[in-house]
């Protein structure tokens, strides 16, 4: 047990037990945490749909200018 890590349980416990100010503290940082990681989720997963259509737009705009090049640059 103590070969592992011991820290990370303890700190686990002192959490989940409940000390008033460490709790203070541990609520206000993983709140924020929680908030940064869950809004580049949200904003990547709110609409999919869009985003891809998006991107397969642009991404066909891009091929058919290219495909325009080449065929100008194959008829010269």
């Amino acid at each position: 047990m103590q070969s592992g890590q011991p820290e990370e349980p303890q700190l686990a416990v002192a959490g989940a037990v409940g000390e008033p100010p460490v709790l203070g503290q541990a609520e206000e940082r993983p709140v924020r945490q929680r908030e940064v990681r869950q809004d580049p989720l949200e904003v990547q997963w709110a609409h999919p749909v869009q985003g891809v259509q998006a991107r397969w737009v642009h991404l066909g705009e891009e091929a058919q200018a290219r495909s325009a090049r080449w065929e100008q640059d194959r008829s010269v």
